[in-house]
This record gives structure tokens, C-alpha cells and sequence, in this order.
């Protein structure tokens, strides 16, 4: 993983990078959500792969940016496009800690 996250770290990341690896995580992520129910599978496996190797060096990158450059790192992105990107977090968010539950 370090080695993922050291070259996306060297990459310039976008916003609009950045948005779609969040949307593409909480898709999978309501997946796994479905699928754990019946026990983990292909599909959880295919999120937390996805996880491991694109959306957490993405967000490590994406975060230094932030820190970097500020709000220009959004690339002026409107609020509603903001909202949905903060309701798509809020969806991994949820949908984690309900499959790190019934997986215990």
C-alpha cells in the first residue's frame, strides 16, 4: 500500500478525481453492505480492495492538496456538486461501520 499511495501522492490529484473514487466507493460499498448480510464475499472483497489500493491514497493525496492549495483545490466546484460529494462520504461512512458490525 505504500507504494500506492507514494506514486498517487506524486501525482496531482483532482477534485474531480477525487469525486469519482469517492462515488465509485460508496457504490461498492452499498454493495458489500448488501451482500454481508448473507456473509461476506466477492463483493466486499472487491470493496475493501478497492479501498486499500485507490480510495485511501487518493484522500491521503487529495488531503495534502487541500492543505496546500485551500478551497482552490475543489477547482470551484458548486455547493450542490460539494453536498452530493459530502453525502456520498457520509454513505461510506454509515455503510462501513454497518459492515464492520456484522462482521464481527
Amino acid at each position: 500500500m505504500l507504494v500506492a499511495t507514494a506514486a498517487v501522492a506524486q501525482e496531482r490529484v483532482t477534485f474531480s478525481e477525487f469525486e469519482a473514487a469517492t462515488q465509485a466507493a460508496a457504490t461498492r460499498s452499498g454493495e458489500c453492505r448488501r451482500e454481508v448480510v448473507r456473509g461476506p464475499g466477492e463483493r466486499c472483497e472487491r470493496f475493501w480492495d478497492y479501498m486499500d489500493n485507490r480510495y485511501e491514497p487518493l484522500t491521503i493525496a487529495f488531503s495534502e492538496l487541500m492543505e496546500e492549495e485551500g478551497i482552490k483545490a475543489f477547482e470551484g466546484a458548486s455547493n450542490v456538486r460539494l453536498q452530493m460529494h459530502r453525502n456520498r462520504q457520509s454513505d461510506i461512512t454509515t455503510n462501513l461501520n454497518y459492515i464492520t458490525e456484522m462482521m464481527q
